[in-house]
């Protein structure tokens, strides 16, 4: 068997493992999001969907090019579209999950403190942030491509990528502050924890409830660390574009797989499968 031979089936065996990933990311997260839509007993919060709604359109993008990954270059249209959405999901994905954070620890901030200072209407600027990001590195990647048709091209037969460095660049920058943002929440939820929680059991009075069940609580600080941890895997991506660096390719693929067992691995979401069966509401669904 010749090289170019050996080559071609290497790349088939790659490009495989690539879209498989994806399609298992894809079919993993409308797994996930399909139970809090139509079963009365799971609840999740806008941002939630909006969080894991952002990475199933990542999915979708990568998998724009099938069809087309092998052989003549694609339809620059096609192309310069998955270019400019592969650009800006990432950036997507990573302010929504930080949106979410945020509105978990204002939920956690109210009914620990009866905090009514913050806005009872954050919701829409909360969704708001994630989307003007998504349109400005968009449209950006659109006109670089557009006024230079040369920097628009596929990557290793897998998806089409703009090469001027600039999106990513601003993607990666986005992201970083993100994840600060996030680990600055994170500290700050800890703390409100440490000042809510009595020094002993002893000083508890019987009759006293405290004002959000612990099993809530619990359930947000675990749903604060994980969308932290896919946020850092998120911000790896940007450090692994590379025309020849398949691996960082394919950890890009796994990606959505990470995020679709990190949250859908509730039991609420498990049991939600059963909609057709009415269950008790689980206690601070987010």
């Amino acid at each position: 068997m010749s090289d170019m031979q050996l080559d071609v089936e290497l790349s088939l065996r790659q490009l495989t493992i690539f879209n498989s990933l994806f399609i298992l990311g894809l079919i993993l997260l409308v797994g996930v999001i399909l139970p809090p839509i139509f079963s009365p007993n799971v609840r999740r919060s806008p941002l939630w969907f909006t969080f894991m709604g952002s990475w199933l359109l990542y999915c979708v993008s990568c998998l724009l090019l099938i069809g087309n990954q092998l052989g003549p270059d694609p339809p620059f249209g096609l192309c310069l579209f998955q270019a400019a959405l592969i650009h800006s999901m990432p950036s997507l994905a990573t302010i929504c999950g930080v949106c979410f954070i945020v509105d978990v620890y204002c939920i956690m901030r109210i009914s620990l403190l009866h905090s009514y200072w913050i806005p009872m209407r954050r919701t829409l600027p909360l969704l708001a942030f994630p989307v003007v990001s998504f349109i400005f590195l968009f449209f950006l990647s659109v006109g670089i491509g557009l006024q230079d048709h040369s920097t628009v091209g596929r990557v290793q037969n897998m998806f089409c990528r703009i090469n001027t460095g600039l999106p990513t660049l601003l993607s990666a920058i986005l992201s970083a502050f993100a994840l600060l943002v996030a680990i600055a929440v994170d500290v700050a939820a800890v703390v409100l924890l440490y000042r809510v929680t009595p020094p002993s059991t002893s000083e508890k009075s019987p009759d006293t409830k405290p004002p959000i069940a612990r099993g809530m609580l619990i359930r947000i600080f675990i749903f604060s660390l994980l969308t932290l941890f896919g946020l850092g895997l998120n911000a790896s991506v940007f450090f692994h574009y590379s025309d020849t660096d398949v691996r960082g390719n394919m950890l890009i693929a796994l990606l959505p797989i990470l995020m679709a067992v990190l949250f859908g691995a509730q039991r609420d979401i498990l049991t939600g499968w059963w909609f057709w069966r009415r269950i008790a509401h689980p206690e601070g669904a987010v």
